[in-house]
């Protein structure tokens, strides 16, 4: 299936990353829809539970460094 998929963001007040990460989700869930395949909940970037960890070393390694298993902050 082709899909094509255009986002273009900009930085008003200061909010180019938020603009940006929007623009990923509106696409992921777009193609989602358009090709009735789910999103898998912990897939990087888009999926709903990508701050959530259940294995016992990514939790020691969030607590000590956060940025060990998170690219970006959840906020």
């Amino acid at each position: 299936m082709d899909i094509e998929l255009e986002v273009h963001t900009h930085n008003d007040f200061g909010m180019a990353t938020a603009n940006a990460i929007v623009g990923v989700e509106a696409g992921a869930d777009y193609v989602s829809n358009a090709s009735s395949l789910d999103i898998y909940p912990h897939k990087a970037v888009v999926g709903g539970k990508i701050f959530s960890h259940e294995s016992g070393i990514h939790v020691d390694g969030v607590i000590k460094n956060p940025s060990n298993y998170e690219a970006f902050s959840p906020e």
